[in-house]
């Protein structure tokens, strides 16, 4: 028994080591999967991208109903359209279980909303239009003032019709509309409209649906505030037309000024009465004779002398005694004086305003054609406050414009004034003195002067229109 008993010692004293080793080994592994899973729990807690399936679907469905959100708001009314857009194209932020998560627009599944667009009926753009080959240039004129507009069109245009019953638009003889003038516009009627502005006028370009077909109005208003409207079928308006017509659209005198009035006799000592002076230039030109027949015809009480003698200037006439002193007398109203020819005369200018002023008598310089337009411009800024009517500068203007030279004058030495000079002379005195056209003379030279002069005769002003037509509204 104490053998079995000492074995048994033995071997237990064999046995402790073995275990404190595994507990020693089992409390190392305890260790380390303590140290691993501390570790594990330190990572998993300053992961903020992971998150439990709770929480991703908690923020799919926000963002799904900001989507949604967002669409109704844009069916809903354009102007929340606009502020939604607005907020849309910066950076969205939504904001879910303390974790912030960024949408981008360019990413949102919304399906945007297109901008209004009114509704408009363009049938009429499916039309051909024809395009023009030549372009010319129209004058529309008022008949109650010095205006018109001028405009450039195609060159197979015409009008055909009159002041009184307004005008057709032909093209190579076919009517393909009309012009008229009116006191409005209105747009009630017009599918589509633009308006240009452009030296003084005003455009309205308007598409209307006729009664067959669609037309193009066109209503052209001066700086007067007149308002001269066509009305053309559709297909004769290209877009390279209606462009030409805008961008040469402007406003022009029809004429210059006749100077109604300017030279009243009123002004000065109330004689009624009318002195002409100067040379040879007074009697071809048989303006004296013509101022009279104008006065006779339209009733005025006034009396012409005119005085002719052959190569006197102004200084001649200042030096001749009888006619200062009838002069300084008040016989007369207005005196017109011709004969600037050199210095001396523009010297003596000052003589012959003297006189006139001594009895407050009107005095005119009158320049001749042969007379020298360097001493009168002289003239004129010496004597600033004597009242200059340019006889001279009307024919020359009336040649520029296409008046043959020799119908005005003679081909002789002195190059003498013939009577359509004349005519325009007395037509000037006239319309200056009595604020008003004159009548026609009785002589059988008023045919061939007013084919010579042509509106000449019923407006006092020269055209100033050249190469184009004229028509009045």
């Amino acid at each position: 028994m104490k053998k079995i008993a000492f074995f048994l010692a033995i071997l237990l004293l064999f046995m402790l080591p073995s275990c404190g080793t595994n507990k020693q080994a089992d409390s190392s592994k305890q260790d380390t999967t303590d140290k691993a899973e501390e570790t594990t729990g330190d990572y998993l807690s300053e992961d903020t991208t992971v998150t439990t399936d709770t929480t991703i679907d908690s923020i799919d469905t926000e963002i799904e109903d900001e989507e949604d959100t967002t669409s109704i708001v844009t069916t809903a009314t354009e102007s929340e359209t606009t502020k939604k857009q607005d907020t849309d194209n910066s950076k969205n932020e939504i904001v879910s279980g303390g974790n912030i998560i960024t949408q981008n627009p360019q990413t949102s599944t919304a399906t945007p909303i297109p901008p209004h667009t009114p509704e408009t009926n363009k049938e009429y753009e499916s039309i051909t239009c024809i395009e023009a080959t030549t372009k010319k240039t129209l004058y529309l004129g008022s008949s109650r003032v010095n205006e018109s507009v001028s405009v450039t069109v195609p060159g197979d245009w015409t009008l055909s019709g009159s002041l009184e019953n307004g005008y057709k638009v032909l093209r190579s003889g076919k009517e393909i509309g009309t012009a008229l003038k009116s006191s409005s516009i209105s747009h009630t009627l017009c599918e589509n409209c633009t308006q240009y502005n452009r030296f003084g006028v005003k455009l309205d370009h308007c598409i209307q649906k006729g009664s067959s077909s669609y037309v193009q109005r066109l209503a052209f208003t001066n700086k007067s505030g007149e308002i001269i409207v066509f009305s053309v079928e559709y297909k004769y308006v290209s877009a390279a037309t209606l462009q030409t017509m805008r961008n040469t659209m402007r406003s022009d005198n029809l004429h210059t000024d006749p100077g109604l009035g300017s030279l009243s006799l009123s002004k000065g000592n109330g004689n009624n009465s009318i002195l002409i002076l100067g040379n040879s230039f007074i009697q071809t030109s048989k303006v004296g004779e013509y101022l009279e027949e104008m006065i006779i015809n339209g009733g005025k009480d006034c009396k012409v002398t005119a005085v002719s003698r052959g190569y006197y200037t102004l200084s001649s006439y200042v030096e001749d005694a009888g006619t200062m002193n009838r002069i300084k007398a008040g016989e007369y109203g207005a005196v017109f004086i011709c004969g600037i020819y050199g210095i001396n005369e523009v010297y003596d200018l000052k003589y012959m305003k003297e006189a006139c002023q001594q009895s407050n008598t009107l005095l005119i310089v009158f320049p001749a054609h042969n007379e020298s337009e360097e001493f009168i411009n002289e003239a004129k800024k010496q004597y600033y406050n004597v009242s200059f009517l340019n006889w001279k500068n009307e024919i020359d203007t009336f040649i520029d414009k296409g008046v043959p030279w020799s119908n005005f004058c003679r081909d002789d030495e002195h190059k003498h004034s013939k009577p359509l000079a004349g005519y325009v002379g007395a037509h000037m005195i006239y319309r200056s003195v009595f604020g008003e056209i004159p009548p026609l003379v009785n002589s059988n030279d008023q045919a061939y002067f007013s084919s010579q002069l042509g509106s000449y005769i019923n407006t006092g002003g020269i055209p100033c229109t050249v190469n184009g037509e004229v028509y009045y509204f």
